[in-house]
């Protein structure tokens, strides 16, 4: 047990308790996520006393101290977020990114050295985004190669350019 980390700890459980007798006066669906997202750095912070002094830490105690993280980050991330979008949209955007990312981070916590325990949890969430990329690209605006530029060449169109083409779906899309 690592004793060094008991003033943080007792640090966080009263910000918690403090935080929960504010929210009692003033309930907001963001104090409950802080709630949340700190309950989380507190389960990570009491897994992180139960560290090995030297050495590669307990895999156990390892993947609960890198979750709670993402986790306390993706529920930070929802009460820090616009709260006229839907909750559906941000449900969806949360966990198309924090899926795979808590996928990463346990396979790691699990010391797996190997390369191969990596490439589903990158590989499969990149299917259904970039299945929704090309056909929300397809279905906008064509895109063209020109071929390589040099870091001296121009971006600039002509006139002519800008009214035709990719060019000015794309522009479009910008403004």
């Amino acid at each position: 047990m690592n004793v060094t980390f008991l003033p943080d700890l007792s640090a966080l459980a009263i910000l918690i308790v403090i935080l929960a007798m504010v929210r009692r006066r003033h309930s907001d669906a963001r104090a409950d996520a802080w709630l949340l997202g700190l309950s989380f750095t507190l389960i990570e912070s009491i897994a992180h006393t139960f560290y090995a002094a030297q050495g590669v830490p307990n895999p156990a105690l390892h993947v609960i101290v890198l979750d709670c993280y993402v986790l306390a980050g993706l529920v930070f991330n929802w009460a820090a977020g616009d709260q006229q979008v839907g909750r559906t949209t941000r449900l969806t955007y949360l966990g198309l990114n924090g899926l795979p990312l808590l996928a990463l981070t346990s396979i790691y916590g699990l010391n797996l050295r190997i390369s191969g325990a990596y490439v589903p949890a990158v590989a499969l969430p990149a299917w259904p985004v970039l299945s929704f990329c090309a056909a929300v690209g397809a279905t906008q605006f064509s895109v063209r190669w020109d071929g390589p530029r040099s870091a001296c060449s121009s971006p600039i169109r002509t006139s002519a350019q800008r009214s035709t083409g990719a060019w000015a779906a794309s522009m479009r899309l910008l403004r």
